[in-house]
């Protein structure tokens, strides 16, 4: 039993290695074969053309070639031509591109009788294919069969579009815009803190506000949101009209608002401003355009008056316009003067418009020198600065007689220019040391102008309430918006706004 399973083993290693010798001469025929009837192929020529025509087993070029530029040629043509015997004969080909290999084609098989073997590939041309020199390497029956060189020039098309960025939110917008803003102070010749409004960042060393938060100032204290002060006298560009004012001041290295046009607020549509919560911090305040004009844009809610110069924010967090827009220059009744005696003065109305942003950059600030605020007081462009006096306990326009001896029961503030005139009542009373005051009167038009004036009248301050009566005739003026001044020893103490109308 142990020879036999010798004997197998021996007969099984004997019977493989003679398979194995079978297998590699057949192999080796094969290969032979192969070799030899590769040996008898032979390129004759390679060709390329934008087009061209089959004729019989040839293909004819209308125009040969080996540069094509895309877009102006969409496709070409490769043609192979080879000697090779007859018989099946299978072809094939591989492109390159300048950065390595991008394809091959499937097989074509051709029975030959007589005559050369050819072959043609169509070339696609795509948008983003590389620029430079390419290759078509063409096979014969496995073996190598010759190639052919051609450029293509294909122009860097546009960048792909990007996805459209996210909308910044309510949140990042006000954040974006808060280290620019600033709170503007109106300083009086005694360097009190008389008003205070908002403002931002708009340019290197210019501060955007509106023009009702500098009128009437001495000076200017200019607080950034990172705690600094500084103080300005001085503008590179202004309106009084259309309430906007550019202040010279130092602003380092903090960063000025973008603009945009104020079309991209449509009616209807949310915008961002600033007011001050506390008379400290400025909040944003979320408003809805309601209307537009010529130069302003309404909004609603109204925003309270410390709220002008405040920048007006789009969708995209960049300023579109300035809180403010008073139809009425001068009209602004600083903050303190205002608490100062709550019996004389009314509330400010809130604003609820804004001058739009193309007012200012497109009114040629820094076109010349600065201006300073003492220039602008003495040549009547600023309003006159009120001052506190608290002996003054009533003031009000009225159409009444003027002998009557009681306050009027109403307050008029238009009157015509066909009654006798306008009627200016005040009540004095002593409530400090100031024993006796000249009172006099004024009415201005829109352009800061004197139109006229009640002389002074000497009043004694006592105990008890002192009424003054004065009248001013309107025949000289036309119709309009004119400003009335009441003066104490010539410091204004009340104003108002009347209109007169034919």
């Amino acid at each position: 039993m142990r020879g036999r399973n010798r004997i197998a083993k021996v007969g099984s290693g004997r019977l493989d290695w003679i398979i194995a010798m079978l297998r590699s001469l057949s192999l080796l025929t094969l290969l032979l074969a192969s070799l030899a009837h590769s040996q008898e192929v032979k390129l004759l020529r390679s060709l390329s053309g934008p087009s061209g025509h089959s004729s019989g087993a040839t293909f004819i070029f209308d125009e040969i070639r080996s540069r094509f530029v895309y877009p102006q040629e969409k496709t070409f043509i490769v043609y192979f031509e080879w000697a090779a015997p007859p018989g099946l004969h299978t072809i094939n080909a591989a492109w390159k591109s300048p950065n390595g290999p991008a394809s091959i084609s499937p097989d074509i098989k051709v029975d030959l009788a007589d005559g050369p073997l050819s072959a043609y590939w169509t070339f696609t041309i795509h948008p983003g294919d590389p620029s430079g020199v390419w290759t078509l390497d063409a096979r014969v029956d496995g073996a190598p069969a010759g190639s052919h060189n051609f450029e293509l020039f294909v122009p860097a098309g546009p960048a792909p579009s990007a996805k459209p960025p996210r909308p910044p939110t309510t949140d990042e917008i006000y954040q974006g815009a808060a280290l620019s803003l600033v709170i503007v102070s109106s300083v009086n010749a005694a360097g009190e803190k008389v008003d205070r409004s908002l403002g931002f960042v708009y340019a290197q060393d210019r501060v955007a506000t509106s023009f009702q938060s500098i009128d009437g100032a001495t000076t200017l204290s200019i607080a950034f949101a990172d705690g600094r002060n500084v103080v300005a006298d001085s503008l590179s560009g202004f309106s009084r009209s259309s309430d906007w004012a550019i202040v010279s001041a130092p602003t380092s290295t903090r960063r000025a608002l973008k603009v945009a046009p104020s079309s991209n607020a449509k009616v209807g549509e949310k915008v961002m401003a600033f007011t001050m919560d506390n008379d400290k911090d400025p909040v944003a305040a979320v408003v809805e355009v309601v209307g537009r004009a010529k130069e302003r844009i309404r909004f609603n809610p109204p925003l309270p008056p410390v709220s002008a110069g405040s920048p007006v924010l789009d969708a995209e967090g960049r300023v579109i316009g300035i809180v403010g827009a008073w139809m009425i220059p001068g009209s602004r009744i600083p903050h303190v003067i205002a608490v100062a005696n709550p019996a004389v003065w009314t509330a400010n109305e809130n604003t609820g418009a804004m001058t739009r942003i193309e007012a200012v950059s497109g009114s040629g600030v820094d076109a010349g020198p600065d201006v300073t605020l003492r220039s602008l007081r003495e040549n009547g462009t600023l309003t006159p600065a009120m001052v506190r006096f608290p002996s003054l306990t009533f003031a009000t326009t009225t159409d009444l007689p003027a002998k009557r001896s009681e306050l009027p029961d109403r307050t008029v503030t238009e009157f015509s220019r066909r009654n006798p005139g306008l009627v200016l009542v005040s009540l004095w009373q002593r409530h400090d040391k100031t024993k006796a005051v000249l009172v006099s009167t004024a009415i201005y038009d829109v352009a800061n102008r004197k139109r006229g004036e009640v002389p002074a009248k000497k009043v004694s301050l006592g105990d008890s309430p002192y009424r003054v009566t004065q009248s001013i005739g309107l025949a000289g003026v036309e119709p309009g918006s004119y400003r009335i001044d009441l003066m104490a020893d010539g410091g204004v103490v009340w104003r108002t706004f009347v209109r007169v109308v034919e």
